[in-house]
């Protein structure tokens, strides 16, 4: 299996490089749709238009209008390059309202979508509620025609845009104002990709479909956010080191993520290359580097804005350091002093930004709000439940179970300008509602581009089991297989104990054939094998440490003797461990590896 992952692995880097134009070219002709009202103008954006940029920003004026690009740059051929994330739009509000749009262009990456939208205010959130665009066919808004603003968006790919038609018609009303917002919030879905009833794993392509209807219903009142721990859990997710859940979320229209424990399980180099594939920023007021500096790839805050009001979102993590390998952690630290950090940064995006609302989205199963009042919601995670309560100070707090299994949505009402809290208790979107939904084409395109790589390791059968196991089941199989191979092996023959913690196991296995992407989410961390050595005495305190899994020799432990024990590296790096185990040396073959293979010598038997 080992050989297969590391294949795997130096193929994915080259997704969404610039491979120059692909034999996929979309054109089309300056006709328009009619649509409600009478056509009033054509406007007609190409390379006749000029742009002045300013790094990978660009602007310029046409038909009275002021237009701006973001992620862009300038093109030998054709006219501007939207690169992934990128934008065009309009900065001067329309006379009349875009009705449809046609684009001529050229898919300049392996892979990707180009997505458009209309609304009646300033864009600057282009994927929420937008729709995809195909091929030549001119495509006509829905809705009423009361918007003055529109942009196309590039939340996947890179493409080279050589002319853009937009039709515009007389307005049929005045831009409806807003009367409230809705906030999405998920976490936890530890890379649950595909969709498994029994596991209540939703999966992305339909996470997706529920984001973005909700969005196009309302795209000026929702808010979709994540608190964390989104990657790390399956086969999908972990040989992407999470790119495939990414581009989901760029898909799907989410406007930030709190960084969680799990997204340290790849270091944190790992999740600054992600933050350079989001089209939205990772958020952690409290996170620091070894130099005691919160690193440029994560932010305080992000400001967004719905309806013409700005919005605040804060991110946070709390003291899990525990919960994170320390060789993962790479010297990272979270401040301690968190809450009053929120507080200080709700009480300047509200003066200094005009933010109308602020929200705290933290990866923490329980904030405490006693030291910071000037927040108005809370979306939390890491302990993996689904509660809505609102705190002495009226503060409504929300949780979803894990694995995206449900949705919680909480509802503010705008009364005088100002947003009220209205209801979250009743807002909970579940796994039964969300699972019978239709799944999302560009989000299956994005599965498919990953799964084209990853389906022959992920579905090879590698075992097969009478009965169901349980997590438990599958802890105690690993920590004795783990036992098997070292004690078997060059390492030591006279091993006497092997030891995995109880949380090792995240996943059951069902009964039937075993693949090795099962064993993938049930055995998902990428722990090293920790060659150690320790007293006789120590030996007999791990035997009764209800924290571990244990397997070893049966043979009598004399406490003034010296022994050899197998530990993963989650275990032995914990302070209390670390100060009774002296590392002798270390294996990077995964335990899910030793596992699977030891499924395939009685497949095979």
């Amino acid at each position: 299996m080992k050989t297969q992952k590391l294949i795997l692995l130096t193929i994915l880097p080259l997704f969404l490089t610039a491979c120059g134009p692909t034999t996929i070219s979309f054109s089309s002709s300056a006709s328009t749709v009619q649509s409600s009202g009478d056509l009033q103008e054509k406007i007609v954006l190409n390379k006749d238009n000029a742009i002045t940029y300013s790094g990978l920003e660009g602007s310029f004026s046409a038909n009275g209008l002021n237009f701006k690009a973001s992620r862009c740059d300038s093109a030998t051929t054709g006219w501007i390059t939207l690169q992934q994330g990128g934008y065009l739009t309009n900065t001067t509000a329309y006379g009349y309202s875009f009705s449809s749009v046609t684009v001529d262009y050229l898919r300049k990456s392996d892979f990707g979508y180009l997505t458009a939208k209309v609304s009646g205010f300033p864009i600057t959130s282009p994927e929420n509620g937008a729709y995809e665009l195909t091929g030549s066919v001119t495509f006509s808004f829905p809705g009423a025609m009361t918007n003055s603003y529109f942009s196309i968006c590039a939340p996947i790919g890179s493409f080279l845009l050589a002319s853009i038609t937009l039709g515009g018609v007389n307005r049929s009303g005045d831009v409806a104002t807003i009367n409230g917002l809705d906030f999405y919030t998920i976490n936890d879905t530890h890379g649950a990709v595909v969709q498994k009833a029994k596991d209540y794993q939703t999966g992305i392509s339909r996470l997706a479909q529920f984001a973005l209807s909700e969005q196009r219903k309302a795209p000026d009142s929702s808010v979709f956010v994540s608190s964390g721990d989104m990657w790390q859990g399956s086969a999908d997710s972990n040989m992407t080191h999470g790119q495939v859940m990414v581009n989901w979320m760029n898909v799907a229209g989410y406007e930030s993520m709190a960084i969680g424990n799990h997204e340290f399980d790849w270091t944190p180099a790992w999740i600054e290359t992600n933050s350079k594939l989001a089209n939205f920023p990772f958020l952690s007021i409290n996170l620091i580097d070894p130099n005691g500096v919160r690193p440029n790839w994560v932010k305080a805050s992000t400001v967004i804005e719905r309806g013409g009001y700005k919005i605040g979102i804060i991110g946070a993590i709390g003291k899990v350091e525990s919960s994170i390998a320390v060789s993962s952690l790479s010297g990272y630290s979270f401040r301690s002093d968190y809450a009053t950090m929120v507080s200080t940064e709700a009480a300047r995006l509200r003066s200094v930004e005009g933010c109308a609302l602020v929200v705290l989205s933290i990866h923490n199963g329980s904030f405490d709000t006693s030291m910071c009042q000037n927040i108005d919601a809370v979306f939390e995670g890491h302990s993996h439940q689904n509660y809505s309560r609102i705190d002495a100070y009226g503060i409504p707090h929300v949780q979803t179970y894990a694995n995206g299994s449900d949705i919680r949505k909480v509802h503010f009402n705008l009364v005088n300008d100002k947003f009220v809290y209205a209801d979250s208790g009743s807002s909970d979107s579940p796994f039964i509602a969300l699972s019978s939904l239709d799944e999302e084409p560009m989000t299956l395109g994005v599965m498919g581009y990953y799964d084209g790589a990853i389906a022959p390791i992920k579905n090879e059968v590698v075992g097969h089991t009478a009965n169901d196991l349980t997590k438990a089941d599958i802890g105690q199989y690993a920590v004795q297989c783990m036992f098997e191979y070292y004690a078997n092996s060059k390492w030591d023959p006279a091993l006497a104990l092997a030891m995995v913690n109880t949380g090792c196991a995240r996943q059951e296995i069902a009964a039937g054939d075993i693949t090795y992407g099962e064993v993938y989410a049930a055995l998902p961390f990428d722990n090293d094998n920790v060659f150690c050595e320790c007293s006789g005495a120590q030996v007999k305190l791990f035997l009764k440490d209800t924290y571990l899994y244990k397997f070893g020799t049966t043979g009598t432990i004399d406490e003034m003797k010296t022994y050899h024990v197998m530990v993963i590296s989650f275990v032995s790096e914990q302070a209390s461990y670390a100060l009774v185990l002296k590392e002798i040396s270390r294996d990077d073959y995964r335990l899910r590896d030793i596992v699977a293979d030891d499924f395939q010598k009685a497949l095979h038997a």
